[in-house]
């Protein structure tokens, strides 16, 4: 492995790609670009031209090579759009007057230092002789800077080299002592050699007023380079920059009929450096640190100094027909075609795809032994089955027996228990850990969010007291003193039944003697994160998953391997109704609906989408906005109603959870963190607002939040763009037929809801690629015979970061 301090990289920079999770030169060379962009040929702005009006069909980029005519600046939405027409010399050489394109610029400041970059005299790169005893004022601390602004100037002085935009956005923050000295008390402040210096670095009829701007910053504390470089910053505009200048603009340019105008907006692409971009335009996402010239030279050095090493066989690859790693690397970063693009892509996925496989055999091989630990009391399983006050369905019973005897004959359980939200999977867990504790091993239940685990807690808490066990409740926010007692009592097998999450599988938990782990929602902790689960048990420790997610049989075969056997509960309790589900766009029928619930003596929840702080269009459905309409509407009945976000302690969570069971809380509102196995069968209405901004799975669980006791329940559907997804959904409640139709409407996808972290990055490969991840599957099978797919992974994890790690 190289690393990143070999490229000369400074710590800010590594610190920086670190990050974004990469570790490792091999791991910088793998991260693909954020886009390519094919700018060999120019076209001409004719649309007589055959050329430009094939690619104007196909709304395909392409670039121009014209002069800079014009360049103006309006407001525009809170920020500044740059406004500049360029003449096309291809029709000026034809026609003598050449067509204008107007290109469209938002964010002023941005524009201009993604110019500076390739300003032949650079501010920022300009060389300036300063002697390092006049680099910084000593008396800074007595200019009554502000806070915020003395902050930025420490920033600033410390990074090497500091980003353009930073310097130039540096800011006073109201007045200061520096803000009212004139050029005498400037001049004898900084001294006659710090004075001489500045003076030295400027020219023109303004140099005076340039000089005493730069000595005010030098002053407040700013470094004497830096602001010298910061005022020479100020002078630049874009304007001076580009009007007159040939210069050569690619992006989406597009014509308008009636006006007969060629216009782009935000143009990747704008600069009087045509050799630079008058090719096969590679463009790299911003990191921190970094400017794009840095990063592109460390990649190229990268490109230099890597090994020939590689982490696949050699034989391997070129069964496969792929390249070297390296030869992908060049081909990612320096493409000659789209073909490169796509062959480099294509052996990264390989890689991706052949770790999977390879870990998943590795996985599956240490697990397939047919003994399995001997739970054969059925005592207190039964005991619990009898206090039940309902009876079970014929899906539970089915799989409670079946599971059940598999146990208790010494057979190793290795099984995937699937059913829609409410058919009761939590109940069938719970009778088959009690089987396990009963029969003298221990029992975890491992769910991947807290309040989750708490609610099966709270559950099992009450069962286990009842049967004469102690259980524990483990999360990564159980207190240090707290943890110690749990972990001295789980590992002398006083504790027989545990429940959290991940962390019920953390190094330093040792089981006494640990025969059944159940796995709520396993797809969630990461597909390829499952050895941790088992290690933990005793040779022949019994594993059963669960999901409300309806999965193929051919992805449950491969996430879950082709041994586990799949049990699917279809029918719900007779007593539950079918929850009735609306769409709406009106804040007050859903208020009125969820009031004359509340007065019923029953609770609600109100779900909202979490809105990204930029996306103004979408503020409407803001968990704030929401809150504060409805807040409007349940003071006035004296409703109550507490929020919950994914930004709460998990302590916070837990306690607001709590008191909503308890029934202490009337209205829940909150983001999807309610969205598997919130069980409060007192709830009878789920609001779910921006209902169009959430997918097929989600919704489908959202709703399974109610419906779960006798009473009729309500979905509520709040969305202003109706569409066919949230009319199907109002008209079934069958999960299976939601999968199918949201396979048909989406294809393959994310197929465990919105890609939030890199949990379900594998199965979207999986789903893509089909036919590549089969073959990969067979050779995956071989590989492991021999220590060859050990090293595989070992490698993989070294350089790219194992999957629950991305």
């Amino acid at each position: 492995m190289m690393e990143l301090n070999e490229l000369g990289l400074t710590e800010r920079q590594c610190s920086s790609l670190n990050k974004r999770k990469i570790t490792s030169v091999e791991a910088m060379l793998r991260k693909q670009p954020n886009h390519y962009w094919d700018f060999t040929n120019t076209y001409a702005l004719d649309i007589q031209d055959e050329q430009t009006c094939a690619i104007l069909q196909r709304r395909a980029p392409f670039a121009i090579i014209g002069t800079c005519l014009s360049c103006q600046t309006e407001q525009r939405d809170h920020t500044m759009m740059l406004k500049l027409r360029v003449e096309d010399e291809q029709t000026k050489q034809k026609d003598g007057t050449g067509q204008v394109l107007q290109a469209n610029i938002l964010g002023l400041d941005a524009f201009k230092y993604r110019l500076l970059e390739d300003l032949d005299d650079n501010p920022m790169t300009r060389k300036l002789i300063i002697p390092d005893a006049l680099m910084f004022y000593e008396n800074a601390a007595d200019m009554q800077v502000s806070a915020k602004c003395a902050k930025a100037i420490a920033a600033l002085n410390q990074e090497e080299p500091p980003a353009a935009q930073a310097l130039g956005s540096l800011r006073v923050f109201g007045k200061d002592a520096c803000s009212s000295m004139g050029e005498a008390a400037l001049r004898e402040a900084c001294g006659p050699e710090v004075w001489e210096a500045i003076g030295s670095a400027f020219c023109g009829a303004d140099m005076r007023e340039l000089q005493k701007r730069c000595a005010k910053w030098y002053l407040r504390g700013l470094r004497l380079d830096l602001a010298i470089r910061r005022i020479l910053l100020e002078c630049l505009t874009v304007s001076s920059m580009l009007v007159g200048k040939r210069v050569i603009v690619g992006g989406f340019i597009t014509y308008n009929e009636a006006y007969r105008t060629f216009s782009v907006l935000n143009p990747p692409v704008f600069s009087w450096n045509i050799e630079r971009y008058h090719t096969f335009y590679v463009q790299h996402g911003q990191i921190k640190s970094f400017t794009a010239e840095d990063y592109r030279n460390a990649l190229d050095l990268a490109l230099q100094k890597i090994s020939s090493f590689d982490i696949m066989p050699p034989d391997l690859l070129q069964k496969a027909g792929l390249p070297s790693f390296l030869q992908s690397a060049r081909m990612m970063h320096h493409p000659q075609s789209w073909r490169d693009v796509q062959t480099a892509k294509k052996r990264a996925v390989f890689d991706d795809l052949m770790y999977l496989a390879v870990k998943l055999q590795l996985n599956h091989a240490g697990s397939d032994s047919e003994h399995g630990a001997v739970c054969n009391d059925l005592t207190l399983q039964q005991a619990y089955l009898a206090s039940l006050p309902y009876a079970l369905t014929n899906g539970q019973k089915q799989a409670i027996d079946t599971v059940s005897a598999q146990m208790a004959g010494g057979r190793r359980v290795n099984c995937l228990i699937q059913g829609d939200v409410g058919t009761g999977k939590t109940c069938v867990a719970f009778a088959l850990l009690l089987q396990a504790a009963g029969s003298g091993y221990q029992g975890a239940l491992a769910v991947p969010y807290t309040t989750l685990a708490w609610q099966h807690y709270r559950d099992l808490s009450e069962i286990a007291k009842n049967a004469g066990l102690k259980i524990a409740f483990l999360t990564s926010e159980t207190k240090v003193a707290e943890k110690r007692k749990m972990l001295a009592g789980i590992e002398s097998g006083e504790i027989s039944l545990i429940v959290g999450t991940h962390s019920i599988f953390a190094e330093p938990v040792q089981y006494h003697n640990l025969g059944l782990v159940v796995i709520d929602e396993e797809h969630k902790f990461g597909v390829v994160h499952r050895g941790n689960f088992m290690e933990k048990g005793v040779p022949g420790c019994h594993k059963i998953t669960m999901s409300a997610t309806p999965i193929p049989k051919s992805l449950a075969d491969t996430v879950y391997g082709e041994d586990s056997g799949i049990i699917t509960i279809t029918d719900k309790p007779a007593e539950r109704l079918p929850v009735k589900t609306a769409i709406t766009q009106d804040d007050v029928k859903a208020a009125r609906h969820m009031i004359g619930e509340i007065q019923k003596g029953h609770q609600a929840y109100i779900v909202c989408p979490a809105i990204d702080k930029n996306d103004k269009a979408a503020q409407a459905y803001s968990i704030e906005e929401k809150e504060r309409i409805y807040r409007s509407y349940f003071n006035q009945e004296h409703i109550t109603m507490s929020v919950l976000t994914g930004k709460m302690k998990a302590a916070e969570k837990t306690e607001l959870m709590q008191k909503f069971a308890e029934g202490q809380i009337d209205v829940l509102m909150a983001t999807t963190v309610i969205e598997v196995g919130m069980n409060v069968p007192n709830a009878t209405v789920i609001t779910i607002t921006g209902a169009d901004r959430f997918g097929f799975s989600t919704l489908h669980q959202l709703r399974g939040r109610v419906g779960r006791g006798r009473d009729q329940a309500y979905c509520i559907l709040q969305t202003e763009a109706p569409n066919e997804k949230l009319e199907f959904l109002r008209s079934t409640t069958d999960g299976f037929l939601i999968a199918e139709k949201d396979l048909e409407l989406r294809g393959p996808g994310t197929l465990f809801g919105d890609r939030q972290t890199g949990n379900n990055y594998f199965i979207d490969l999986m789903l893509a690629y089909p036919n590549m991840f089969q073959w990969i599957k067979k050779e995956a099978k071989h590989l492991c015979e021999t220590q060859t797919g050990k090293d595989i992974v070992r490698r993989y994890e070294e350089l790219f970061l194992s999957e629950e790690k991305r």
